[in-house]
């Protein structure tokens, strides 16, 4: 049996996540694993001017309502939805990332990263580092 059998991916539909799906899937392939998605709605990028006009609690389940179906349909040809559990929450994205894997006792998590050319000259990557060193 596995070390690694639940990964936790943690998507925001950029681009940078969606180059790193085939990374996430050859892992979950090599390792045997279940992959499930992850997205965090974060209220602090609510629009004031909404807030003005609606009620904060109107302005959150519409968001979430976004969410759902934008995470619904996030690359179901990877991650089949009948196999790839989805799951919603709202709040700080790492808070919440850290919260969920805890929680739902997730191996391991990986993530892609929105780090520049320049930045990752001189610091490296993490999260490209994991697939590269760790299969």
């Amino acid at each position: 049996m596995s070390l690694i059998a639940n990964i936790l991916y943690p998507v925001d539909f950029s681009p940078s996540c969606v180059a790193m799906a085939a990374y996430v899937k050859r892992a979950a392939s090599v390792l045997g694993a279940k992959v499930s998605l992850v997205h965090v709605v974060d209220p602090a990028g609510y629009n004031g001017l909404q807030l003005y006009v609606r009620t904060m609690s109107e302005v959150s389940e519409e968001y979430l309502a976004v969410g759902r179906e934008r995470l619904d349909s996030f690359l179901t040809g990877e991650f089949p939805v009948t196999e790839c559990p989805r799951i919603l929450t709202s709040g700080d994205a790492a808070t919440e990332i850290a919260r969920v894997a805890r929680e739902e006792r997730f191996d391991l998590i990986i993530m892609p990263t929105h780090s520049g050319i320049f930045r990752r000259m001189l610091l490296g990557s993490t999260g490209d580092a994991w697939y590269s060193s760790a299969v």
